[in-house]
């Protein structure tokens, strides 16, 4: 998958356990990200959505669409951009399963977790 399965498990919770924070600590995140992480998601025209309208968690399968965004922020401004955004929104180690999702979907979330 990209990390090891216990490490993925580990990270994996902490970018979890940033979501559950509710939207208002995703949209801080946003707000207070770093200037250049903030501007490469609106070049790239990206926003994330994980919460539905009622601020609850969308599930598991509406947030690793949300993050297979990070793929159009590669496409169009190359790795180091996606990561940073993903890093932005989750921290260092938790921007790492974000970005395995993002590229794997499903199917890597899956095998991640066997």
């Amino acid at each position: 998958v990209g990390l090891e399965g216990s490490s993925f498990g580990t990270n994996f919770s902490m970018m979890l356990s940033r979501l559950a924070k509710g939207p208002q600590m995703i949209e801080d995140a946003k707000k207070g990200m770093k200037g250049h992480a903030k501007g490469l998601m609106e070049d790239a025209g990206i926003t994330f959505d994980f919460f539905d309208k009622k601020g609850n968690f969308a599930g598991l399968d509406h947030m690793v669409t949300e993050l297979e965004k990070l793929k159009t922020i590669k496409d169009k401004l190359g790795d180091k951009a996606a990561m940073e955004v993903a890093e932005a929104m989750f921290g260092a180690e938790a921007g790492r399963p974000a970005m395995i999702l993002a590229e794997q979907g499903m199917a890597g979330f899956r095998a991640a977790q066997e």
